[in-house]
């Protein structure tokens, strides 16, 4: 019965390694990809930051100030437009 535990552990060792031996040349062949993955990520990362960077500083630049020169434009508008009011009531003549 020794004999038939000490061959199975020495089959699972010699399985073990040829094993690991298969998954580090199979880690070698991936090493390239992975690097070639990690870059492109890295490189996407980077101009996806760039883009929202100037989205955000023309959003400022442009149109804040034209939503603020619109949002005068309609007071001016409502004012006139209250004074017109106020002149050609009837309360005025």
């Amino acid at each position: 019965m020794k004999r038939g535990i000490k061959e199975l552990l020495l089959h699972v060792f010699v399985n073990h390694k040829q094993l690991y031996r298969a998954l580090r040349r199979r880690a070698a062949r991936m090493a390239p990809l992975i690097e070639r993955a990690q870059y492109v990520a890295r490189r996407l990362s980077l101009s996806v930051g760039k883009a929202a960077w100037l989205a955000s500083t023309t959003l400022l630049v442009l149109l804040v100030p034209l939503v603020i020169e619109m949002d005068r434009e309609a007071q001016l508008l409502e004012m006139e437009k209250e004074q017109m009011s106020v002149l050609t009531s009837p309360k005025a003549a």
